[in-house]
């Protein structure tokens, strides 16, 4: 039986993430134990149809220096590790992962460690960025994703190990199209925002501003009310004030609201998300998916990644536009296009090929 370590942003609530650790489950065969760096009562309450362990058990109950001793002390037995949410290498305290990982592959000369469709920077300083890449000298494999592969230095972009992709969700894409374009439609919007910059002027106005364009489309009988989705719920990093503060305001003025939460089970966010015609979302993965299933999809595009997400890919038939600034009367004229634009999936498939093969590395681990 091989052990394998999965390590990102896992077992929080996000779907996003929650759709790449499905993926790599999907592939690992019953001969592996799974262990992921993340809750367990979380993991084991809401993610119990991937047969998975949580490393740490109780977000308050242990600090942060526990929780990577507890990986340390897994990874010395374990046969892989595997690297798999978009942002991990942004984040990270890059320095003392990189003496981490480097003391436990002396100690562990059998551990085989993979990156899948991460992201690499944008880095705080040149310190982030040089033990980045001294992280990604230690991997066997790192399928990067988008144009953020050019943050690599120039040996590790020559190296054979370093491979651009696509995020790793585009693996899956033709099993959703598939099973999840729904030809009945809700005469509902769906609006799904995460909260960039909290308690801001900025944040503030974007809510009044969807607030005004919701009520337009109200007025003008092209919806029938206003759903909302908290595709993150970690309590941490969750989308659940910003949706509170976006439904006070649309209830105050008369509109119909319904709240759905992501709970961790991909297949029944996606075939809500399937329900929709018309989509607005900050969150990434929640805008892909719903143009995927059928929607007519505004992206706020939030950071770098979410352009780099479709522009790396070659991907059209989604708005973008900017988070913060945008009126009421710019929503209502890209959703005046959407009524005479047909919804055309265009994805390159040479690219989905390699992102692919990276999912394929995980059925001979």
């Amino acid at each position: 039986m091989k052990k394998v370590i999965i390590f990102g942003y896992h077992g929080m609530l996000n779907l996003g993430d929650d759709e790449f650790l499905s993926i790599i489950c999907s592939q690992l065969s019953q001969n592996h134990t799974i262990k992921v760096y993340g809750d367990d009562e979380i993991l084991s309450s809401n993610y119990s149809h991937l047969n998975v362990e949580g490393l740490w058990s109780g977000v308050q109950k242990f600090g942060v220096y526990q929780k990577w001793l507890k990986l340390v002390k897994e990874l010395i037995n374990a046969d892989a590790m595997i690297f798999c949410a978009g942002s991990i290498l942004t984040i990270l305290p890059f320095k003392f992962v990189y003496y981490l990982l480097k003391t436990v592959k002396i100690i562990n000369r059998n551990l085989k460690v993979y990156g899948l469709g991460l992201s690499i920077g944008p880095f705080r300083n040149e310190s982030d960025s040089v033990y980045a890449n001294k992280i990604i000298e230690l991997f066997e494999k790192a399928y990067l994703r988008d144009d953020t592969f050019n943050r690599l230095t120039t040996s590790n972009k020559n190296s054979i190990r370093c491979i651009q992709a696509l995020d790793i969700c585009f693996s899956d894409y033709e099993r959703i199209v598939t099973n999840y374009q729904n030809s009945e439609k809700s005469p509902r919007l769906l609006i799904a925002l995460n909260e960039h910059q909290p308690n801001s002027e900025k944040s503030s106005k974007r809510i009044h501003e969807i607030t005004l364009f919701s009520m337009a489309l109200m007025t003008d009988k092209l919806i029938e009310g206003v759903d909302l989705f908290i595709t993150c719920s970690d309590k941490y990093y969750g989308d659940q004030d910003i949706t509170n503060k976006l439904n006070a305001e649309l209830e105050a003025l008369g509109i119909s609201t319904r709240i759905y939460t992501h709970d961790g089970v991909v297949d029944k966010s996606l075939d809500l998300l399937s329900q929709y015609k018309y989509v607005i979302s900050s969150r990434l993965h929640t805008g892909f998916f719903s143009f995927l299933v059928g929607a007519k999809v505004i992206q706020l595009a939030y950071a770098e990644k979410v352009v780099q997400f479709y522009k790396y890919a070659d991907f059209s038939g989604i708005k973008l536009i900017d988070p913060y600034e945008f009126t009421s009367e710019e929503l209502l004229n890209l959703m005046t296009k959407f009524t005479t634009e047909p919804n055309e999936i265009v994805i390159n498939k040479e690219k989905v090929a390699i992102t692919k093969e990276a999912i394929n590395l995980l059925k001979v681990i």
